[in-house]
């Protein structure tokens, strides 16, 4: 049975460097996740301010559909005009009059109540999930919502191919620290043979051996407090 416990000691340390690695890992993914969809919030608020800066609503409804495939191009993001009342007044991807009404979308109804609000859901318009940032924009006298949408699918990649790297460290990681666990568990393994002979020779009256204890450790402790009862129980023959 001794002689198999640095097997058992190796698999339980294996184990918990495995755990260890693996939550490192998860963690390490959901903080790349959110940093990822932080930095794209921050650039469709960023963006949306500056377009709400220039643009003009005054001129045929019309033609708001047009302005906004125009928006897109030069923005790169999606952009959907929206009146207070949540009427789509202009839409990059598709015509305005053809989309439901927005009002209660996440985050329109934040940009209404705190002036900004964002949220990611899944587009059933284009398929795949987007992340939406609105803003609320005055236009002369009138007041609207100035929403850009983009696809996750570009920056979910990045994070893929993030998270592969990050897999792939940690199991070189976990290789390398097998010859390390190994000899710490056969180490561990003959300091408790050396204590299990170490009793089995003084319950046969042989009080003539010694631990000799080097570390300072728990082990070390009882060791060191077995060398010295061994040595009262010898002093007292």
């Amino acid at each position: 049975m001794i002689r198999k416990l640095w097997i058992r000691f190796l698999l339980l340390y294996l184990a918990v460097v495995f755990l260890a690695i693996c939550a490192a890992s998860l963690y390490s993914h959901y903080r790349l996740r959110s940093h990822i969809v932080h930095l794209l919030e921050e650039d469709l608020y960023r963006t949306a301010r500056t377009l709400a800066a220039v643009l003009d609503l005054s001129g045929d409804e019309a033609a708001l559909d047009d302005l906004c495939r125009r928006l897109k191009e030069q923005s790169g993001y999606r952009v959907t005009l929206i009146d207070r009342d949540g009427t789509v007044l202009g839409d990059s991807d598709r015509d305005a009059y053809s989309m439901e009404h927005q009002l209660y979308r996440p985050e329109v109804h934040s940009a209404l109540e705190e002036g900004a609000g964002s949220a990611i859901r899944y587009s059933h318009t284009l398929g795949y999930p987007m992340l939406y940032g609105a803003i609320g924009a005055h236009s002369g006298q009138s007041s609207y919502f100035l929403r850009l949408s983009v696809p996750l699918e570009g920056g979910f990649a990045q994070l893929s191919t993030i998270r592969s790297n990050i897999v792939q460290g940690s199991l070189l990681a976990f290789l390398a620290a097998i010859p390390v666990l190994f000899l710490l568990s056969r180490r561990m393994s003959r300091r408790i043979e050396r204590v299990t002979t170490f009793v089995q020779a003084a319950r046969k009256g042989d009080l003539g051996r010694r631990l000799y204890v080097g570390s300072r450790d728990e082990l070390g402790v009882r060791e060191k407090e077995l060398d010295e009862v061994a040595e009262e129980m010898s002093g007292q023959r």
